[in-house]
């Protein structure tokens, strides 16, 4: 008999000692979930790297007392609140004889940290022209232009954190990269390559035309996946395009080749063939610019109606739009109300909300379940979150998600993400995020609230377009229960 006992004092021991108590602990308790989801929402939602922008302009030369551009910028970066984007332009005309002077770069750096310290991020370009002249006011040799990349990219890596993308190699008219004395294919390759060389590879660069990009990279192909936010020239360099649904070129963006002979890197596309290839290429890098049309009667303007606009719109993956151009095609977007047949959640909204709030990356937070338990590698009450991006574009930043149970202490417990970067989730596609808790059997038996909160790698907040307002710990997505 005292054989016995002593036989299951040692199985209980076994049972409840290193290890044993908290199986048994955890075995115990049933992990039930009750999510709660919002709906997705109509409403604005304002997230960085993403929307429509507006246009500010520097003529560094003219810029000679600092207190005055001090006030300049300080009016200029506190207006226009709900915009996330801006496009800075910094016209060098005044220097296109030699160096830029050392009063001129000390106001570019005033311009640049001015605006990295705002709430928005830029779209930054470098031109000698301003009134379609550019042969007249651009240097007169290569090595100018070459130095002028010298002389200011230490300011734009200085200043990266607050960068969305550089537009253009300096020259062309509005540097849009046309009308230039240095557009030949060995220039262009020439300009291109210096400013990747001189500036920091987490900065994306961006060309006027998938011809160009094509010319610049020496490659028919976009760009491959295992390529993709490598910093390489080619993983850098996405497109920017101010004549968008202006004509079935797109205002001379494309061409009427179909690309099958493959002979000459500079011949430009069909509508087709240049959509399909941006198609592929800014699930990667950005795209963006400004709508325009050919015609006088927008009304009457087929690339610019709410439909076909969506449709080209998504295929080019276009993040960002010029908020005061063109006016005719915004007023007419204004003035067009979105079907229930075309999408039933806007139904009644106007075509100029919908693509505002699809611009960019959109995501929307559908499903939270539980892990089956007999799926390997995952712990009985791990859970799996589903995110859709209805977005035009995906996120080009690093992000970083975070999940957080609360108990019905108000204790905060932090869950270990699994693949949280979203970068490579593109328009219309799903994916689901897992919430590891490794810490499983330090549970107790109890409720917690659970939340996700996601962030950009600078630690901007990213809101979901889902109709609850974030709380601290983001947004909620249920109750988990241990019983």
């Amino acid at each position: 008999m005292i054989k016995k006992t002593i036989a299951l004092c040692c199985a209980l021991l076994l049972l409840f000692g290193a290890g044993g108590w908290t199986f048994f602990h955890f075995t115990r308790l049933k992990p039930e979930l009750s999510s709660a989801i919002p709906a997705e929402t109509t409403e604005r939602i304002e997230n960085p790297g993403r929307g429509f922008y507006r246009i500010y302009s520097y003529r560094l030369g003219s810029l000679t007392d600092p207190e005055a551009l001090r006030k300049q910028l300080e009016e200029n970066t506190t207006r226009d609140r709900s915009l996330r984007l801006v496009l800075i332009e910094i016209n060098l005309l005044d220097f296109s004889g030699g160096d830029i002077s050392d009063a001129g770069l000390a106001a570019t750096e005033q311009i640049l940290s001015a605006w990295a310290k705002s709430s928005k991020k830029m779209i930054l370009r470098f031109l000698y022209d301003w009134n379609g002249k550019a042969k007249e006011t651009e240097p007169g040799d290569i090595s100018i232009i070459l130095r002028h990349m010298e002389q200011l990219a230490p300011f734009v890596n200085k200043y990266k954190a607050g960068i969305y993308t550089l537009q253009g190699i300096f020259v062309g008219n509005h540097a849009e990269m046309h009308s230039s004395n240095y557009m030949g294919e060995e220039q262009m390759r020439q300009l291109l390559a210096a400013y990747e060389s001189l500036t920091d590879k987490d900065i994306f660069l961006a060309v006027r035309t998938p011809a160009h990009w094509r010319n610049i990279c020496q490659s028919w192909e976009p760009l491959a996946d295992s390529e993709a936010f490598s910093g390489s020239v080619a993983a850098r360099l996405g497109l920017y395009n101010d004549g968008m649904l202006g004509s079935v070129s797109d205002l001379g963006t494309y061409g009427a080749d179909d690309l099958t002979q493959r002979t000459n890197f500079r011949v430009k596309g069909s509508r087709a063939v240049e959509l399909d290839f941006q198609d592929r290429l800014c699930r990667y890098v950005p795209n963006g610019g400004e709508v325009t049309a050919d015609t006088a009667d927008v009304s009457h303007h087929s690339f610019t109606d709410f439909e076909n606009a969506v449709s080209d719109l998504s295929r080019m993956h276009i993040s960002y739009l010029n908020t005061d151009h063109y006016v005719k095609v915004l007023d007419k977007w204004k003035n067009t109300t979105v079907s229930a047949d075309f999408d039933p959640l806007w139904a009644g909204k106007s075509a100029y909300e919908y693509i505002q709030e699809h611009l960019g990356y959109r995501f929307v937070l559908s499903d939270l379940s539980l892990v089956d338990s007999n799926t390997e590698g995952y712990h009985p009450c791990d859970l799996l979150l589903s995110v859709k991006n209805t977005g035009f574009a995906p996120i080009y930043e690093e992000t970083k998600g975070c999940f957080t149970l609360i108990d019905e202490e108000g204790t905060a417990i932090i869950a270990e993400i699994d693949g949280d970067d979203l970068r490579r989730l593109s328009s219309g596609e799903s994916r689901e995020i897992a919430c590891l808790l490794t810490n499983y059997r330090e549970m107790s038996k109890g409720s917690y609230r659970v939340y996700f909160s996601l962030k950009t790698k600078a630690g901007e907040e990213i809101r979901f377009a889902n109709s609850a307002v974030p709380a601290s710990y983001g947004t909620f997505l249920g109750t988990l229960t241990l019983d």
